[in-house]
């Protein structure tokens, strides 16, 4: 096998790793939100005035809702904005719609490596 082919076969089985490892990345992040909206909906839906809140670090304090029709929402940049409930699920919805289309961007280009990477191998067995 030349050189060229070898460089060929590491460089697509690199890039379809890095492929991989972001598909994994935006499944836990749809996973993320797919549980943060239900938390969402759970404290929309709620008549409890208390709740735990998270500080990190899976410590969590006890907290009196003083009103659930005002969430605030680091949007970045230091600002942060007034949302409801109800806009809140709406925006964490259009964000795992997005990473739902960029994971079959992704899984469509990983099965493009894969088929490269497979007409190598077959390449390979027709020489041997």
């Amino acid at each position: 096998m030349n050189q060229e082919k070898i460089m060929a076969i590491a460089e697509i089985e690199r890039v379809a790793r890095e492929l991989e490892e972001n598909l994994q990345l935006i499944e836990m992040q749809i996973e993320e939100l797919g549980a943060f909206n239900k938390s969402l909906k759970f404290i929309a839906e709620s008549k409890d005035k208390e709740m735990l809140s998270s500080i990190g670090k899976r410590v969590y304090i006890k907290t009196a809702i003083e009103d659930k029709k005002k969430l605030f929402i680091d949007v970045g940049a230091g600002v942060v904005v007034k949302k409801t409930p109800e806009e809140t699920i709406e925006i964490v919805k259009e964000q795992i719609l997005r990473l739902q289309e960029a994971r079959l961007q992704i899984s469509s280009q990983l099965e493009i490596y894969r088929g490269k990477l497979q007409e190598f191998i077959e390449e390979i067995k027709r020489e041997n």
